[in-house]
Order: C-alpha cells, then structure tokens, then sequence
C-alpha cells in the first residue's frame, strides 16, 4: 500500500522501443524480497496472475564462467551515478525500454557472485545474464559502477534462495 491505498503493479513482457503492443501480467503477491545489505543478494521473487505468461528462459545448470558471452536483457534507466555524455552516446537519449546489452563473464568469485561487462544502468537489476552459447539463464544482474564491472549473482545461488525462503 501506498498511502494506504493499494497498488497494481504489472510486468510488461514488451516494453520496447517503437512498439505500442503490451503483454502485461499483474503481480499477484510479492513472495520474497532480499534484505537490503551486503551479505544477501539483490533478488526479489514474485507471483504473477495469469495465463498467458511467456514461455521460461531455460536455467543453466552449470555455473557462470570467465570469458562466457552473455546478454543481459532489461530496462536501463537514465542513471545520475553514471555519466550523462556516456550515457547519451550509449543509448541515444532513449531510456525505460527493453534493451539486449552483450557481454563476456570477466571474473567469477566465490559464493556465486560473478563479473561481467554488458553495459547497463539503474532499472536493469533483476535482469537476466543470459549465457549466448546455450541460451540459458546463468544468474541476475544487480548492480554495477561505471567504467569498472557489472555484477551478477549465478542462477543456482537464486534457486537456493527460492527453495529457502519461498518454498521454505
């Protein structure tokens, strides 16, 4: 609730540019989200009502590794933690649509955290990294500082916490 009046909250599943049509699914109930802080990555899971979801993107079922190609799909947001000049000559002033930014896995670290360089802003955490060999999600995205790294957290640690805190 927001001022004590409830809020509808959809996913849009097209959201892109030049395109008018939408195939929007409301959250039904908001069934996790990660405390805020260092040691708990930055996932939330969510019900969504409906029929007509789009087909899954297959899980991977190995972890991320140095040197993958991969592509993060989301919905960059104009973002005053990065530069404004890089993020027009990025993304030509065009914000909040879906985006496809490829990448490689530049680093991965212990505990199911990895590095990557796809380039993204505010609005893309939560994305999928999706490996380009097989087409599988091989974790989230969920932050990055510019000119340095992005980071993502692989997909088996975000199942793990499904199983924990969800189906608990």
């Amino acid at each position: 609730n927001y001022d004590d009046e409830p809020l509808e909250v959809v996913v849009d599943f097209v959201e892109e540019l030049d395109n008018h049509c939408k195939h929007e699914v409301q959250v039904a109930e908001v069934l996790y989200i990660a405390p805020s802080g260092a040691s708990h990555p930055d996932i939330a899971f969510l019900r969504l009502d409906g029929t007509k979801l789009p087909r899954p993107i297959p899980v991977a079922t190995e972890a991320p590794q140095p040197g993958a190609h991969v592509a993060v799909i989301g919905f960059p947001a104009r973002d005053s933690r990065n530069s404004p000049d890089d993020q027009h000559r990025l993304f030509g002033g065009v914000y909040d649509v879906k985006r496809l930014a490829p990448g490689e896995v530049t680093h991965v670290e212990r505990g199911g955290y990895f590095l990557h360089d796809a380039t993204t802003l505010g609005g893309c955490s939560g994305s999928p990294v999706i490996d380009l060999a097989n087409g599988c999600v091989i974790g989230l995205h969920f932050a990055g500082e510019e000119s340095h790294a992005n980071f993502g957290v692989s997909i088996d640690v975000v199942l793990d916490y499904y199983h924990r805190y969800v189906q608990g």
